[in-house]
Order: structure tokens, then C-alpha cells, then sequence
């Protein structure tokens, strides 16, 4: 009885999310990914990855004449950076910022070495060698255990099952729809960019003898379904000819100077060369990371920690402008949806936009509603609106937090759609990549990895590049392009 009335109240609900039998069929997928693992892991290849890593946090600690002992506490080694500032010419004070007050109301000063501190990434650029040798190493010490206890962990769940690796992937994990990562090894989020040994944890991920994985990734997909959801017409014809760089052509716009995408043979003078990928850098940027309404501030930290591009505020505020101004469309869809959106949620209004579009509240559930243009529904509980600073101002409970509120504008509810929808597209991939007899056996976000017979992975490759490529009946117009390789192991 207690198994019919959960089947009833799954039944009741799942179809308002999207279609029953695609969402069964997504769920036994993500189940079976755990349940029948293919994924193999060599405990060999991990400890000499370990090894590594270990050996890279001695090779900076060595060079500043410091142990891991003094340059990990927080007060030993604000007095070592003190000195090599003072010896610099410089000043501890540049690079504090204010922490939690004591209880007397006394002000207290912290260093700022959050990743995301502009004052550290200023100590990773100091004019002084020794600055930035201390400030590397403090870093090191810090963050490498990270990767080694993912590495440790992906070999000890390997290890348990014969040196097989359950995928561990949660359905529906994120809000939009898409899966997320569990068991402490969240394979959704490997490293793909930064330090080489951090990109090689991908690489623990093999394929069994005589197989192998066909990784194939939707080119740039959140920027194609967010300038077609928008109806940016100019941008949606770019992306259809495969001659052209967005990249590129974004810079050239920012810079005023025509940007061009350096190959492995070319004869530009090395500075020229230099000039040309930090300006194509920026145009991906702009193009990859603006779509959401992201500022000037933001865009520096996010070009620096993602891209490793360094921009200065004038450079990332000239960004913002430029992609703000090709993209006008865009930034009116950011404003309609956060209006249609409002009107849902305050005055129940049933609302309607272009490609399937549809905004309304659902009573039942207390929950504002989006309908995507796949069928699926976003669901927002507890959607209220509330004067602040005399703007009304969206805003819904944070479930992971009591009492705190997550605020919405059109931007964060733009980047929701999109993902969402970007989402809707790999599953339906997913699903017919495995009708067609491949065996899916990872995927993130915009990335589909069968694993098949090697002789079978030329023909497989060319086919899910052709099945990634193709738009969804609900989207016949969306410019979509896919890339991929062959390879023994998991790697970008």
C-alpha cells in the first residue's frame, strides 16, 4: 500500500515536470550509471598522480625557506609576508580587509586570501619575486589537499568494487533539471582548466581494455540557446557558419582592431600572437560569460579564475559595454522575463513569450511557475515580491538556508531558462544515444561520453557529433554545433 500511494503521488507530479516516460527513462539511466559501472580506475596511475601533486607542494615550499608548518598558520605566516613586504617596500595593511568585529565592537583586520580576493590575486602579481613565491606556496599548502583527497577517495570507491568506479550522479540534483555530483567526488565538476596535474584527475577515469570513450561536447551551448531563446537574430546567423569565431568577432568589436585565432603554424611575431589570444580570450569572456547580466566587477574575477584572463576595471567595464550593446536583445529579454515572471507571482497573471515561453502561478503548490519550451516546467516556491529601497524587489525562501532569501531579477531567472533548456537538449542526446545501442556512461552539462568497442569509435564519434548537433523537435531553429574526440581515458 505504502509503495502504490508513492507510485500515485510520483505519478500526480511528474508529468507537470516534464514527459513521464523521458523522465522514467532519465531516472533508470542515473541509476544505472551507479548500479552497472563501467568506468575503471588503476590504484597505479592514482598514487603516482598523488605523488605529484605532493612533490609540487614541496618544490614551492622549498624555494621560500619555509616549512608547510609555518606557512599554513595564519599568524606565522602573516609575520613571514610581512617582512617580504616591508622588504619590498611594501605594506601588510594593503592587503587586509575587515573581519568579524569582537564583542567589545573592536574592528579586526584579516588577510584577504579568499581565492576570489582582488588583494590576493595582487599578491600572486607582486612587483617581488619573494612576495609571490610566499604567496604561491601558502596557496598550494591550501588547495592541493583538495585535489588529493579527491583523488584518494575516486581510488578507495573504485577499489571496494574491484577497480570499477559507480558514476554517482544525483537526478535533477540542480534546480534547473541537471544532474549534480555525489559521494564527496562530484565528477559534474573535474578540473578542465589550471594547473596540469589538477586536469589530470580526469584522466584516473579510463575506459575497459579493447573500449573506448567518445567524448563529444555541445560547442558554446548556453551562448546559442540564450541569443535563440532571446531572438537575437544577427548572433543566431553566426552561429550557424562554421567560418566564424564568436570569440573573435566579439574582440574585434570590444578592441576596435581586427582579432584573429592563432594556430599552431603561425608566422605573426610572438608579441603580435600574444596580443591576439589575450584579445580572443576576452571576446570569450564577453561572449561565454556576460549573458546573464554580469558587471564590470564580476567580470574581472570571473576572466582571472576561469579563463585565466587579466583584464583591468576599464578593460572588463569596456567588455560589459560592448556585449551589452551587440546584444540588445537580449538584455530586453532579461527585463521581460523578470516582468512576466513578477506579474505571475503577484498578481497571478498568465504570461506568454516567444518559442514556447509561459509564465504562470500554480495555487496548489504556492509555486510561480516556468513552462519551457520542451514542456518541462521550472518551479519557484514561495515566490514573494517586497518593497525594498523603494523598488519592488523579487525574492523566495532559501531551502538550504532558514531565513535567508535568495533575490531574483531577470538575469538570474535568464540564466535558469537557459540552463534548463541546455539540459532538456542532453538528455533527449542522452536517451537517443543509448537507443542507438551506445552505452552513456558519464555526462556534464554539455558533455556526452558513450563507451564503446574502439573499432565501433570513429563511426559512434561522427554520429552523437551529428545527434549533438541536431536541435529538438521543440526548437527546430536553434543553432546548435558539437565537437569531440576518441580517447582510452576521460579527458577534455
Amino acid at each position: 500500500n505504502d509503495a502504490k500511494l508513492e507510485w500515485e503521488i510520483f505519478a500526480r507530479y511528474l508529468p507537470r515536470l516534464s514527459n513521464p516516460k523521458i523522465e522514467l527513462r532519465l531516472i533508470q539511466h542515473t541509476l544505472e550509471l551507479f548500479t552497472k559501472p563501467v568506468i575503471r580506475v588503476r590504484p597505479e596511475a592514482a598514487s603516482s598522480l598523488s605523488a605529484k601533486m605532493e612533490a609540487e607542494i614541496d618544490g614551492v615550499v622549498l624555494v621560500t625557506g619555509h616549512t608547510r608548518e609555518e606557512l599554513s598558520g595564519n599568524k606565522t605566516f602573516s609575520a613571514i609576508l610581512s617582512t617580504a613586504l616591508d622588504e619590498a617596500g611594501d605594506s601588510l595593511s594593503r592587503y587586509q580587509k575587515c573581519g568579524k568585529p569582537k564583542k567589545d565592537g573592536t574592528p579586526v583586520k584579516l588577510l584577504a586570501l579568499a581565492k576570489d580576493d582582488e588583494q590576493l590575486k595582487a599578491l600572486h602579481g607582486h612587483h617581488s619575486l619573494r612576495v609571490r613565491e610566499i604567496t604561491a606556496a601558502r596557496t598550494a599548502i591550501k588547495s592541493w589537499p583538495l585535489h588529493l583527497s579527491r583523488v584518494a577517495r575516486i581510488t578507495a570507491q573504485a577499489a571496494a568494487i574491484g577497480g570499477v568506479l559507480c558514476n554517482p550522479l544525483k537526478y535533477h540534483g540542480a534546480h534547473t533539471g541537471r544532474w549534480s555530483g555525489g559521494e564527496q567526488i562530484n565528477l559534474q565538476n573535474l578540473g578542465a582548466r589550471g594547473h596540469d596535474l589538477v586536469t589530470q584527475i580526469r584522466h584516473l577515469l579510463e575506459a575497459p581494455d579493447g573500449y573506448s570513450f567518445v567524448i563529444v561536447d555541445a560547442a558554446q551551448i548556453e551562448a546559442r540557446v540564450l541569443t535563440w531563446i532571446a531572438g537575437q537574430a544577427d548572433w543566431n546567423e553566426m552561429w550557424k557558419d562554421p567560418c566564424r569565431d564568436a570569440y573573435c568577432e566579439f574582440a574585434s568589436k570590444m578592441s576596435g582592431k581586427i582579432v584573429v585565432k592563432i594556430g599552431e603554424n603561425c608566422s605573426l611575431p610572438e608579441p603580435v600572437q600574444r596580443l591576439h589570444k589575450r584579445l580572443r580570450g576576452m571576446g570569450k569572456v564577453g561572449t561565454l560569460g556576460c549573458g546573464y547580466g554580469m558587471g564590470a566587477d564580476k567580470a574581472v574575477v570571473y576572466a582571472a579564475t576561469a579563463y585565466g584572463v587579466y583584464m583591468t576595471p576599464s578593460e572588463a567595464a569596456m567588455l560589459v559595454k560592448t556585449y551589452r550593446l551587440s546584444v540588445p536583445k537580449v538584455t530586453q529579454f532579461w527585463r521581460e522575463v523578470e516582468q512576466k515572471f513578477k506579474a505571475a507571482a503577484k498578481y497571478r497573471e498568465v504570461s506568454v513569450m516567444p518559442r514556447g515561453l509561459k509564465f504562470w502561478f500554480n495555487e496548489e503548490l504556492d509555486c510561480t511557475t516556468i513552462t519551457l519550451p520542451s514542456g518541462r516546467e521550472l518551479r519557484y516556491h514561495g515566490v514573494r515580491v517586497s518593497l525594498i529601497d523603494g523598488r519592488e524587489q523579487l525574492w523566495m525562501p532559501d531551502s538550504l538556508c532558514s531565513g535567508a532569501r535568495i533575490a531574483m531579477w531577470g538575469g538570474y531567472l535568464c540564466e535558469n531558462i537557459v540552463q534548463a533548456i541546455s539540459r532538456d537538449i542532453l538528455a533527449e542526446s542522452v536517451l537517443a544515444s543509448e537507443d542507438a545501442g551506445n552505452h552513456v556512461v558519464h555526462h556534464v552539462h554539455d558533455e556526452l561520453v558513450p563507451c564503446v568497442l574502439t573499432k565501433k569509435a570513429s563511426f559512434v564519434l561522427k554520429q552523437t557529433i551529428a545527434r549533438l548537433s541536431k536541435p529538438p523537435a521543440w526548437g527546430l531553429d536553434l543553432p546548435l554545433a558539437s565537437e569531440g574526440k576518441i580517447s582510452p581515458r576521460y579527458e577534455k
